[in-house]
Formats: structure tokens, sequence, C-alpha cells
């Protein structure tokens, strides 16, 4: 199947097609030794677990989402948007994020 961009900008106004948020994890606190990427279409605010990583960066966020990560497991400390590709450090680490639209 072939798709020209007016097709793929059809798709994308109509809602049919949505593209998933990405964050990508490093082991270091300077977003330098990259670690994995986490891939999520969840965007109910819901409490997404991490493991402890020391620095984030966003790749790519749904329209009209934002991607916000915390320095505890459920979600209520520490709280910081993490903007699109801005790489956030925290020396403690980072142990949960939530997506919200």
């Amino acid at each position: 199947m072939r798709f020209t961009i007016a097709t793929l900008l059809a798709f994308a106004a109509t809602g049919v097609y949505s593209a998933a948020t990405n964050i990508d994890l490093f082991t270091d606190s300077s977003c330098g030794n990259y670690e994995t990427t986490v891939q999520t279409d969840e965007s109910d605010g819901s409490c997404q677990q991490l493991p402890g990583i020391l620095s984030v960066r966003s790749t790519s966020v749904r329209a009209g989402c934002s991607v916000t990560v915390y320095g505890d497991s459920s979600c209520s400390v520490g709280a910081f948007e993490a903007g699109l590709g801005a790489c956030l450090q925290d020396p403690s680490g980072w142990f949960s994020y939530s997506v919200d639209c």
C-alpha cells in the first residue's frame, strides 16, 4: 500500500492515525548514556513506572499532550514537565511518569 502526503494528513486530521509518546531513558545525568526508549499510547494521566533512571528526554509527544516525570514511584513527588527534546536530570533518579492530554 502506498500513501501520499495528502492521505497521511487526512488520517491525522480525522484521528485515525495518532503518534505515540516516546521517552528516551539514560543511565547518566546528562542524557549521554542511552539505556532504552519507553513508547506509550497511554494519555489518561495514569502513573507509569520507571527504573530509577538518572535522565530522560521526550523525543515525541502526542499532539495536545504533555509528559511529566516524578522522583517517586507513585507520581506524587518532584514533578517536572519533560518538554520535547529537553534533557531532565535527577541525581536521585526518575521513578515514574504520566502522559496527560
